[in-house]
This record gives C-alpha cells, structure tokens and sequence, in this order.
C-alpha cells in the first residue's frame, strides 16, 4: 500500500518536487488500484482497505489542505462500493466528476451553474480513479449532454481523458480540466489554474461557448 502526500497543484510547488503528475502515471499501470478519498473519514476508510487486501498493490492519494469531514456508512468501503462512483445529486444535462481535491470545486461550480443558468447538474465523486465505472457512464448518456471533469493535477493522460475517450464514439460532450504537463517552479496555484482556463467563471463561459446544445436546453426553458 501506497500513501501518495502533497499530490495536488496545492502541494509542493518547487520545480525538483512537484507532485501533481501523479494521476497519468498511477492509473496507467496494470492491476494497480489507485484511491482518491475527499474526506477525513473516507482517508481512514481507504487505508483499512488497502490494509485487508493484499492480491494487487493499492495507492491512496491523501487530500490536501484542511480536512473536510463527513460520516461514512456503516460498511465503510468494500470492494462492490469502491467500484461504484458516488452520486451526490442528481440533475439533468449537465454532469460534473470531481476528483479528490478537486470534488469541492465541482460543488462550488455546480451551485455557479444553478445561479447563472438555472440548470442542476448531477454530481459525481469517484473514490476509485483507476477504473472507470461504466455502468454510471452509460446511465449518464440518458438525461446528459455534456460532461464535465475536474481533476487536481496534469490532464495529458489523466482521469478526464480516460472518459472523453470512452464517450468517443457517443453523442456527447465532455470537457476536461486539469493543467497542462509541465515543470513549473513556485507558482501560484490560483493563478495556474486560471492560466488553465479553470476559474469557476472560466469554465461557465466555456459551457456556453463550447457546447451549444446546453443553450438550446436553456432556451427552451
């Protein structure tokens, strides 16, 4: 078992220890599990799973920052739970996967869609991030138009991908965000994202510069 610290735009910032390439190089290796717990209790959770199983290695990204806390059930995480990604609302049209550290800022731009566009997004929180959970990704084609990924981290290779590739041959928009790969040397992690196009009034733009059919939905309000 693998604990992952300072993975994040939010972790080390000089250029000899950045840590946010991380998510392109673990997920791409075979028959490892990599984890991307959002809270306190979910962290604990994940390293008593990672504890118990002991026929694949298993690495846990360790959020960043001060630690957000929420109960978990009294199963905590099992090897049918881990597969299938939470739905914490659900919307219509537009759905936001958030990953990890970055699961409060798909909350932060969901409440900006519902202010400016009067549109609830669904939201989804995926606590494994090496594989894909198909069966929500085909559910999601059903009432969606357009997805959208947030991933803390290098997007060349990353999480978002891994879905816009497997939407590729369906009708529908997904747009990935994440930051470009590169050796960046005490940045400002606000200001590299915006640099990304990842401020909340950014990506709201892009949805109505970049994915038409959302405005025809509000059109027809």
């Amino acid at each position: 078992m693998i604990l992952v610290y300072r993975a994040s735009i939010y972790g080390t910032k000089d250029i000899t220890h950045l840590g946010f390439s991380d998510i392109p190089m673990l997920t791409n290796i075979p028959n490892l599990t990599y984890i991307a717990p959002t809270t306190a209790e979910e962290l604990q959770a994940s390293i008593q799973f990672g504890l118990q199983h002991h026929d694949y290695p298993i690495a846990i990204r360790v959020p960043v920052g001060a630690p957000n806390h929420k109960p978990l059930g009294s199963q905590g995480i099992t090897d049918v739970s881990i597969r299938s990604w939470e739905t914490v609302q659900e919307g219509r049209e537009i759905a936001i996967v958030g990953v990890g550290n970055f699961y409060r800022r798909a909350l932060a731009l969901t409440e900006a869609i519902k202010a400016k566009y009067a549109i609830t997004p669904t939201v989804i929180k995926p606590l494994l991030i090496s594989e894909l959970d198909i069966a929500l990704l085909d559910r999601l084609q059903k009432n969606h138009s357009l997805i959208i990924t947030l991933e803390d981290g290098v997007i060349d290779g990353g999480f978002g991908q891994k879905i816009a590739a497997y939407y590729g041959r369906h009708n529908l928009k997904v747009m990935n965000y994440g930051i470009q790969k590169g050796f960046y040397d005490r940045y400002n992690p606000d200001e590299l994202l915006r640099d990304n196009h990842m401020g909340i009034d950014q990506i709201l733009q892009d949805i109505m510069t970049t994915a038409p059919s959302i405005d025809t939905f509000i059109a027809g309000r």
